[in-house]
């Protein structure tokens, strides 16, 4: 299984955005993913700030299927959600 860190996210869905891995289809991946708050938010006294809404929703990835091409449908599916290294 190939693992994709949750260091590489990106912040908008853009063609630019430059992949940060290349599978086979069929492929299993595991993503690791920020929250929402890009983890910036740990305990109860921190604020959320106007400058962190650049940050917000980060997506892991993005994935490059290796013989997918434009007009193609992708089937994903979910095996398994691990929240026992939350905020580690």
């Amino acid at each position: 299984m190939i693992k994709v860190s949750k260091e590489n996210v990106c912040y908008e869905m853009s063609a630019n955005n430059k992949t940060v891995l290349q599978a086979e289809a069929g492929e299993d991946i595991c993503f690791e993913t920020n929250d929402c708050y890009s983890n910036k938010i740990q305990k109860a006294s921190d604020e959320f700030t106007k400058d962190m809404w650049g940050t917000v929703n980060p997506a892991t990835g993005p994935v490059y299927i290796k013989g997918a091409v434009p007009g193609d449908v992708l089937c994903v599916e979910i095996k398994k959600i691990d929240m026992s290294l939350l905020h580690k």
